[in-house]
C-alpha cells in the first residue's frame, strides 16, 4: 500500500555520485540578497551562523594587462549585507544548513531514487494526492535494489540538477539558449592555497584579462582562493579540457602578469564546458515544480546556480503554502514559471555576454576589453540584490500602482537601515516578523502637521476595522495573512490625539528618512505611500494613501478571502536530496506549512543523495 504526503522534494547528490561531500569546491559563495533570506525570522539563526564563519568580498575590480578598470560594490545601500560571502566549499555551507535541520528534528539520510513518476489527471482536488512516486532503497558496494515502495504525493519538487531524471521523466526538454552559449567554451576551475599580490584582495572579486593571454577570476575565501580560467579563447595559448594542468598553469600565470600568484597547494581542480541550457518548462500541472539547475544552467563563474535555487525556493515556498491551505486559487502557482522564467531569460543573456566576452569575443568600439568583462560582471550582479519579475496579478501595474512611484510592483523592496538601538543596526526586514507574511507597510512622514495626511490615516483606520477590510477577510485561524506596518519620519505618533489609534498598530521611525527616499515618499506623493511587500520581499503594489481601499480588489486577485482555517489538518513532506538550493526549499515549505498545522514529516533516503527525516515522523525502512 502507498504511503502518502503532501509535499515530496527530490534532489541530486554530489557531481559525478560521490559517496560522501566534498570537502572542497563546488559552490562557495552567497550573494548579499540570500543573506537577506536568512535572515529572516525562520532562517535567522543560519543567517547568523553565515555571517560569522564566511570571508567577505565586497568589491568586483577588472584589470586588464595589469591595470586596475575599475571597481563597482557586490551590495548598495538598499541591502543589509554589503559582502558576498565565500567559504571554503560547498560542504560548508551545507553542514550549516544540515545543522540548523538537525535542530528542527529532522535527520540525513542517503541512498534512494525515484524511479518512475506518474500523474493522475482525474485526481484535481487539492486535497487529492494525484502523483506517484516510485522509490527504490538501494544497498552494497553494486547500489542492487533492496527495496521498493510506492509513495502518493500532493506536491513535487524537483531540485536534483542539471541531469534531473525528474525533468525527463515529465518529457520536458533541456535546451540551448537563444544567443547563449551551447558548449564551445571550457573553463578551468581550482581551489587554491597560497598568495597572489593583486591590490586589495581579500576584498575584491578579479576578472583579470591580459590580451595576449586570455582571461581568468580569482576571488578569496577563507583560507584559500577560487581560481577560474577561460581555457580555449582567442589568446596565444588557447587551451581544453584535456589540457594538462601544467598547461593551464602557464596560462594563468601570463594572464595574473605582473601580479604573482604563489601556489602553495591545490586542494581542487576541475575542468568543465560551459552551457546555456533552459527547460521547456518548469512546472507540469502546478503539481510538479522543478528549481534550481533543473531549471536551466549557465556559466558557473557568475556564481548564480546556488544562489538561483535558494530564490527559486523563496518564491515558489509562500505561494504553494496559500494555495495547499485554501487561502490563494490554483493560478497563483501559475506566477512562478512565469516569474522565474523571467529571471532565467536574464541571467542567461547576462552570463553568455560575459563567457563570450572573455572568451574574446570583439569588444565594442571605444570600449577596452576590460570594461567590457566589469560591464557584463555588473549585469550579473543584479542577482545578489534580487531579480525585477513582470506584471501577473500578484505584480499589478495595472490596478495597485500609482506612476508617480518610481518603484514598480515586481521589484525587491528595499531594505533600508531605520536606525540603532544600542550597537545593533534595525533595518526594515527586522521588523517584519511575522514570517511567511505579506506586509503593507502605510509611509506617512510626519503628518502632524499636515491635515489632509491625519484624514487619510483616519479613514484607513476605519476601513482596516471594518469586516470588509483584507486584515480581516484573509486569514488563517488566529493569524493575519496580510498585515500592516506604518513608516514614520516623526516619534511618537500615538501620543497625538488625533493619531491615537495607531497604539493597535506596529510602527516603525525612519530616523534618517533614508528608507523614505529609498521607497519614493517625497512631495510628489504627498509625503506618503502604501506598498504591498511579497513574502519574498518583492513589491506587489504601491498607491498613494487616498487610493489605499484599491487594495481589496487588488487582493481579491489572487487570496480567497473569508478563509478562517484550513480544511487539511496536517502537513507531511517527504524529501529526497542533498544539493543546497533544497535545504532552503525544504526549510522555507516545512517552516511555512507546519505554522498552521502539526510537525508530522515522512522521509525516505537516497543514494548519495542527503534525506531528512524527523524524528517525529512515520519513519520507514
Amino acid at each position: 500500500m502507498a504511503s502518502q504526503t503532501d509535499v515530496f522534494i527530490v534532489g541530486a547528490g554530489p557531481v559525478d555520485k560521490l559517496a560522501e561531500v566534498p570537502k572542497w569546491g563546488r559552490a562557495d559563495n552567497i550573494s548579499p540578497r540570500n543573506m537577506e533570506i536568512f535572515s529572516k525570522p525562520s532562517l535567522r539563526l543560519i543567517g547568523d551562523e553565515l555571517e560569522s564563519i564566511s570571508h567577505k568580498v565586497s568589491f568586483m575590480s577588472s584589470f586588464e594587462n595589469g591595470v586596475n578598470m575599475g571597481n563597482t560594490p557586490l551590495a548598495d545601500k538598499t541591502c543589509r549585507y554589503k559582502a558576498m560571502n565565500t567559504v571554503q566549499a560547498q560542504s560548508t555551507i551545507q553542514s550549516v544548513l544540515e545543522h540548523r535541520l538537525r535542530e528542527l528534528g529532522v535527520l540525513v539520510e542517503r541512498r534512494s531514487v525515484v524511479s518512475d513518476l506518474k500523474i493522475d489527471d482525474n485526481i484535481v482536488e487539492r486535497e487529492g494526492h494525484p502523483v506517484t512516486l516510485t522509490v527504490d532503497r538501494l544497498a552494497g558496494e553494486d547500489d542492487h535494489i533492496a527495496e521498493t515502495r510506492c509513495v502518493q504525493a500532493r506536491y513535487v519538487i524537483a531540485a536534483d540538477g542539471a541531469r534531473s531524471s525528474i525533468r525527463k521523466m515529465l518529457g520536458i526538454t533541456f535546451d540551448a539558449f537563444d544567443d547563449g552559449v551551447g558548449g564551445e567554451y571550457h573553463s578551468a576551475s581550482m581551489d587554491i592555497k597560497g598568495k597572489i599580490d593583486i591590490p586589495n584582495f581579500d576584498k575584491s572579486l578579479c576578472i583579470m584579462k591580459q590580451e595576449e593571454w586570455g582571461t581568468a577570476l580569482v576571488y578569496p575565501k577563507n583560507g584559500l582562493m577560487k581560481v577560474g580560467v577561460m581555457l580555449n579563447d582567442d589568446s596565444k595559448l588557447p587551451l581544453d579540457r584535456s589540457s594538462p594542468q601544467e598547461k593551464v598553469f602557464e596560462k594563468l600565470k601570463n594572464i595574473l602578469h605582473p601580479f604573482v600568484l604563489d601556489i602553495e597547494e591545490i586542494k581542487f581542480y576541475t575542468t568543465y564546458t560551459i552551457k546555456d541550457l533552459t527547460a521547456s518548462a518548469f512546472a507540469v500541472k502546478n503539481r510538479v515544480f522543478l528549481v534550481g539547475d533543473s531549471i536551466h544552467i549557465q556559466s558557473p563563474k557568475t556564481g548564480q546556480g546556488l544562489n538561483l535555487g535558494f530564490g527559486d525556493a523563496y518564491n515558489l515556498f509562500w505561494k504553494l503554502h496559500l494555495h495547499h491551505q485554501g487561502l490563494a486559487p490554483s493560478h497563483i502557482l501559475d506566477t512562478y514559471s512565469k516569474e522565474r522564467r523571467e529571471v532565467a531569460k536574464g541571467v542567461k543573456v547576462d552570463a553568455a555576454a560575459m563567457t563570450k566576452v572573455q572568451g574574446g569575443a570583439i569588444a565594442t568600439k571605444g570600449d577596452s576589453m576590460g570594461k567590457q568583462v566589469l560591464d557584463a560582471a555588473k549585469r550579473t550582479k543584479r542577482v545578489s540584490l534580487g531579480v525585477a519579475h513582470g506584471e501577473n496579478a500578484i505584480n499589478s501595474v495595472g490596478l495597485a500602482w500609482n506612476p508617480v512611484f518610481p518603484l514598480l510592483p515586481g521589484k525587491r523592496a528595499p531594505n533600508g537601515m531605520l536606525g540603532r538601538e544600542g550597537d545593533r543596526e534595525v533595518w526594515l526586514y527586522d521588523r517584519l516578523v511575522i514570517a511567511y507574511g505579506i506586509y503593507v507597510l502605510i509611509f506617512v512622514a510626519d503628518p502632524r502637521s499636515d491635515p489632509a495626511t491625519i484624514d487619510s490615516l483616519k479613514a484607513i483606520n476605519a476601513h482596516l476595522k471594518s469586516p470588509a477590510s483584507f486584515l480581516n477577510r484573509f486569514r488563517m485561524k488566529e493569524r493575519n495573512i496580510v498585515n500592516v506596518l506604518f513608516v514614520t519620519k516623526a516619534k511618537p505618533l500615538a501620543e497625538l490625539q488625533e493619531l491615537a489609534f495607531l497604539k493597535d498598530y506596529p510602527v516603525v521611525v525612519d530616523e534618517t528618512g533614508v528608507l523614505h527616499e529609498q521607497y519614493g515618499i517625497n512631495e510628489r506623493t504627498k509625503n506618503g505611500g502604501v506598498f504591498v511587500l511579497r513574502p519574498d520581499d518583492v513589491v506587489g503594489g504601491a498607491v498613494l494613501l487616498e487610493d489605499f481601499k484599491v487594495l481589496e480588489e487588488y487582493f481579491d486577485g489572487f487570496l480567497i478571502s473569508n478563509v478562517v482555517e484550513s480544511k487539511v489538518s496536517k502537513i507531511s513532506t517527504t524529501t529526497i536530496f542533498s544539493f543546497l538550493s533544497l535545504f532552503a526549499v525544504f526549510l522555507s515549505i516545512a517552516y511555512a506549512f507546519t505554522q498552521g498545522h502539526g510537525d508530522s514529516w515522512q522521509s525516505i533516503s537516497t543514494p548519495f543523495l542527503d534525506t531528512l527525516r524527523s524524528k517525529a515522523t512515520i519513519s520507514f525502512i
